[in-house]
């Protein structure tokens, strides 16, 4: 009996030193593995804004400061809604809010031109030589709630809400909002969580 066990194993011997040769070896020449890191250049739920923006931007006026019927609101690539900034300014200055009228008066800075209703915004305000608009809708729940909601759209979540300061125009005392952040408020839906 011990003469047969040796035997069988001494057969089962080469075919298993050529298994493990095939596997040490491998298929190939002697490349070996080879790594390599590739930066990242955005996070993943996050897109890059165009023309080599760091951020997103959401300058707004809330009329009146205190309880917010009308919002006026340019968003964008930070450096875009830059460059509109002053005329934004002129543009919140002079609303004026009409009881019963549908939509306050403004004076439009110039090269400014109206683009019309769209979608819930009882008007469009297009800029000259870009494809950024003001729109102007009516609003609901409270200058704070909506704040927030704007500094969540530009991935402000949790930042406490120190984006806003009171100014003088026409009709009173407006709210105006300045939010900076690395999401694009355009990516989503147009209502954000309220927090």
């Amino acid at each position: 009996m011990t003469n047969s066990f040796c035997l069988s194993r001494s057969l089962l011997v080469p075919p298993i030193l050529a298994v493990v040769a095939f596997f040490s070896t491998g298929c190939g020449g002697d490349e070996g593995i080879q790594s390599y890191r590739v930066p990242r250049t955005a996070a993943p739920t996050e897109k890059a804004a165009p023309g080599g923006a760091t951020g997103y931007r959401i300058l707004g006026a809330m009329y009146p400061a205190d309880d917010p019927a009308w919002f006026f609101k340019l968003t964008g690539p930070a450096e875009q809604v830059a460059k509109f900034e002053a005329d934004f300014d002129k543009l919140a200055a002079s609303v004026q809010i009409k009881d019963g009228a549908s939509l306050p008066a403004f004076s439009l800075p110039a090269g400014w031109a109206l683009g019309g209703r769209k979608s819930i915004h009882a008007e469009t305000i297009k800029l000259p030589g870009s494809t950024l608009e003001v729109t102007v809708t009516a609003s609901a729940g409270g200058a704070q709630p909506n704040v927030k909601r704007w500094a969540d759209q530009v991935g402000q979540v949790g930042v406490p809400v120190n984006f806003t300061r009171t100014f003088d125009a026409t009709s009173g005392k407006g709210l105006r909002v300045d939010v900076t952040g690395p999401k694009n408020p355009s990516g989503g839906p147009m209502m954000g969580r309220v927090k």
